[in-house]
């Protein structure tokens, strides 16, 4: 049998109980569930595992703004903040902007006029 499981997705929960999943369940819901399972549901709901939710980073050197996130103008360290806070460590996060930034220099490079 698969141990139980929780998941925070945003405002929801995805639960995995006696082997059976449950999607979409909101926290009255997953508190429910879990206490009819006979599961410590406070104990299981406060260490649930978080998803961080997807963002979009974008490199474009024009004008003042040269990194976007998610469409909106943010400063360098707004994005490397937002890498650390899904678990890139400093190398990881040095290459992905190197990454951006070599891949817009080739996205231009290779334009024909």
């Amino acid at each position: 049998m698969k141990e139980n499981l929780v998941i925070r997705d945003g405002l929801h929960f995805r639960l995995r109980v006696n082997g059976k999943w449950h999607d979409h369940q909101t926290l009255r819901e997953a508190h429910c569930r879990l206490s009819c399972a006979g599961l410590d549901s406070h104990k299981m709901l406060a260490s649930a595992i978080s998803v961080p939710a997807p963002f979009d980073i974008e490199y474009r050197p024009r004008g003042r703004h040269r990194w976007w996130l998610n469409g909106n103008p943010v400063p360098v360290k707004c994005v490397k903040f937002m890498l650390s806070e899904v678990g890139c460590d400093k190398e990881v996060i040095e290459g992905i902007i190197r990454g951006h930034k070599r891949a817009y220099e080739i996205e231009h490079m290779t334009k024909c006029p």
